[in-house]
């Protein structure tokens, strides 16, 4: 076989569905979120499409449920603003989020977060948002 499966390409393009529809449905409010998850749970069995939105759905439930995750949004909000034009507000905001990430679960919190976050970054950015992160969490390993 020469050249890559062609699933590969299907599965890539699919990855990059399931990013875009975990990011929108990160901003639905809580009572939306769990009806559509309701509304889902019927029509998921009959349906591809609707098993992969409920299981982007269930992802974000548990997110949202975990305490390790309760500060994603507002560290990749101030991490986004960082990235455009640093200041010494947001340079603290993600010094506190770390710090409270640390209380909830140590260092590992911390690697886990910051993983989340150069993740979420588009690709260009990995790099500075990865050193933006090392800078305000010191001692911990953080990914390259």
């Amino acid at each position: 076989m020469s050249g890559p499966a062609f699933f590969t390409f299907a599965l890539e393009n699919l990855a990059a569905t399931e990013r875009s529809m975990a990011i929108s449905v990160r901003t639905l409010p809580d009572d939306r979120l769990a009806g559509e998850i309701a509304q889902l749970e019927v029509i998921a069995p009959a349906s591809f499409a609707a098993d992969l939105m409920l299981k982007v759905y269930q992802q974000e439930a548990a997110r949202r449920a975990s305490p390790e995750h309760a500060f994603d949004t507002e560290l990749e909000m101030a991490l986004n603003r960082l990235e455009r034009q640093t200041n010494a507000e947001d340079r603290a905001v993600v010094v506190d989020i770390g710090r409270k990430l640390y209380r909830i679960g140590g260092a590992p919190a911390l690697q886990k977060a910051a993983a989340r976050a150069i993740d979420a970054a588009k690709p260009n950015r990995r790099a500075l948002r990865a050193s933006m992160l090392k800078k305000r969490w010191p001692g911990v390993d953080l990914p390259d």
